[in-house]
C-alpha cells in the first residue's frame, strides 16, 4: 500500500500532535510505503543548544516566533537579548546535542535560512576542507534533509546562517 500525504495535510497533523513527529514540507508530497505495518516517525529530543558557548533556546523551542524579554520576535542569528551574543566568529554556529546517541534519519529546519549542517567536532569555527552532512539552500519556510542511512551522531552544528533564520530545528 502506498500512501501519499500532501504537505499541508501532514503539517496539520504535525501541528496537532504535540511534537511527537517531524514534518515534511519540502517540495512535493511525502510518499510513505509501509513495510507491513504503520509508519512511525519519532522526534529526537535536543538536550542542549548553544551558540558559540552560551545556552540558547530559540532554535529548539518549537516556535518560529520566539520572543525576547521585551516581547520582540527574535530568532537566530539575532539574539534574544539574553547575553548570548559573542563577537567571536560573528556569533556563528548553532551547536546541538541530541538526548541520545541513536542518531537521526532527517532534519527539519524552519525559518528559511541558508546554512550548512556538520557533525560536531567541538571546534567553535566552521570546519575547513570538510563536506557538510547537508546544505540547506534557504528560501523556503520549511526545509527537510533526509539521509539514506541513519546519521549516528549525537551532536551536530549549523554554520553560515544567511538569508533567513534558524527558528526551529528538529531531528
Amino acid at each position: 500500500m502506498n500512501t501519499t500525504i500532501t504537505k499541508s495535510a501532514l503539517w496539520l497533523v504535525v501541528s496537532l500532535s504535540a511534537g511527537s513527529v517531524w514534518s515534511q514540507a519540502a517540495s512535493g508530497p511525502l510518499s510513505l510505503e509501509p513495510a507491513g505495518g504503520p509508519v512511525v516517525i519519532s522526534k529526537v529530543p535536543v538536550a542542549d543548544c548553544r551558540v558559540v558557548r552560551g545556552c540558547f533556546g530559540s532554535p529548539i523551542d518549537g516556535s518560529v516566533h520566539s520572543w525576547d524579554y521585551r516581547g520582540t520576535v527574535r530568532e537566530y542569528p539575532k539574539t534574544a537579548s539574553d547575553g548570548v551574543g559573542y563577537a567571536y566568529n560573528n556569533n556563528d554556529g548553532v551547536h546541538l546535542t541530541l538526548e541520545d546517541d541513536a542518531g537521526f534519519d532527517a532534519v527539519v529546519l524552519r525559518g528559511g535560512a541558508k546554512t550548512r549542517l556538520y557533525v560536531e567536532t567541538g571546534a567553535l569555527e566552521e570546519p575547513q576542507g570538510v563536506e557538510p552532512l547537508h546544505v540547506f539552500d534557504g528560501g523556503e519556510a520549511v526545509q527537510v534533509a533526509r539521509f539514506p542511512q541513519r546519521v549516528r551522531q549525537r551532536a551536530v552544528v549549523l554554520f553560515g546562517c544567511e538569508g533567513g533564520t534558524i527558528s526551529d530545528v528538529s531531528f
